[in-house]
């Protein structure tokens, strides 16, 4: 039952691009915290190429997690999004597959538009985190500076987390 297990909760740190990329020190905090206060079990994603910024996330971590990162098929990457209880992610093709099979979705956005890019599902099964700057949307290949990223707070974050796995647990 879901509602009495501790939640499974996934991280997807990488993107297709460095400044569509959070902090792996701030993933970690948020997935600490998740587990010290919810006791939850943190799952690791990651595409082939990105194992280094998963293992960054889970070397800054206190707690355990299960780096799944480069090991899975997008088949099977499917299925255990499907089963998760919430992804925390970036703007990332990941997000995209949990809002297709219904996972409660928190995605970190930098540089694009989210009303473009966003993920497409029950606004009640996401939340969408970024920073308010002058410069997005961004058309820019690469950026010296991608404080979009930077503004985002590891706090603001954990509340999106918090919020969406609370009302999902009322609905059950």
């Amino acid at each position: 039952d879901r509602s009495t297990r501790a939640p499974a909760i996934g991280i997807n740190p990488g993107a297709d691009r460095p400044e569509k990329r959070w902090n792996p020190r701030r993933y970690a905090s948020v997935a600490d915290r998740l587990a010290e206060k919810l006791g939850a079990r943190i799952f690791l994603f990651g595409g082939p190429g990105e194992e280094s910024i998963a293992s960054a996330v889970q070397e800054a971590m206190t707690h355990p997690a299960t780096n799944l990162a480069g090991k899975l098929s997008l088949h099977e990457l499917a299925c255990l999004l499907s089963r998760l209880d919430l992804l925390i992610t970036n703007d990332s093709g990941p997000m995209h597959i949990a809002a297709a099979v219904r996972t409660p979705v928190v995605a970190i956005f930098g540089p694009e538009n989210t009303l473009n890019f966003g993920p497409y599902t029950s606004p009640d099964n996401c939340r969408v985190i970024q920073s308010s700057v002058p410069c997005r949307p961004c058309n820019r290949k690469k950026c010296e500076n991608p404080v979009c990223m930077e503004m985002v707070e590891p706090e603001e974050v954990l509340r999106a987390c918090l919020e969406l796995l609370n009302s999902q647990r009322a609905e059950k």
